[in-house]
Parts: C-alpha cells; sequence; structure tokens
C-alpha cells in the first residue's frame, strides 16, 4: 500500500478548504497542526501513520517539503525527505528518482 497524505502546518479550517477544492479526494489523508497538535512534520506524519493503521516508524515514509529545517528534523527519526523549493520544476522531476 502507497498512502498519499498531506501534512500541514494549519488550522483545522484547511480540511473545508480541501474539500471546496477538491483537494481532499486527491490523497488518502489530510493532517494538519490542529489535529496533531504539533507544528512538527514528524509528529504530523507518526499520526498521519497511526490514523492509516500503520506503525510510526518514518523509514519508509518520504516528506516533500520547502523548510530545510523540517526536512532535517524529518530524516534525523529516520523519514526520507526532499527539498521543494525550485520554481521551475516538476514535482515528478523530483520524485521520479526516488521511488523508480
Amino acid at each position: 500500500m502507497v498512502a498519499q497524505v498531506i501534512v500541514t502546518v494549519n488550522p483545522h479550517e484547511f480540511h473545508g478548504v480541501a474539500a471546496a477544492t477538491g483537494l481532499d479526494s486527491q490523497v488518502d489523508l489530510i493532517v494538519t497542526s490542529a489535529d496533531a497538535r504539533s507544528t512538527s512534520k514528524v509528529v504530523q506524519a507518526q499520526q498521519a501513520r497511526r490514523w492509516l493503521g500503520l506503525d510510526e516508524d518514518l523509514t519508509s515514509t518520504l516528506l516533500v517539503e520547502s523548510k530545510e529545517a523540517d526536512i532535517a528534523e524529518f530524516c534525523e527519526h529516520g523519514g526520507q525527505a526532499v527539498l521543494f523549493a525550485e520554481n521551475d520544476t516538476a514535482l515528478d522531476d523530483l520524485l521520479l528518482p526516488l521511488v523508480s
């Protein structure tokens, strides 16, 4: 199973925005910082894994993030991460080499 989850530092109202734009139908789960009561992407990802019925081990979890500090924390906890900061780079160009 490969689940796609959004973890985001946003209030709970983000769920309404996601529903109104159809974003919620594109992913398996959305976890906001309000849901996890933490702005840590590690904590949010672990919560997402629990809600999906998985253990909290982040070794098979990939974070696509624009903040280097969040990437460092995520990798320190065993997760994989890629920095997405290039304006003209397609997300597929960053992710396909990681999963092929």
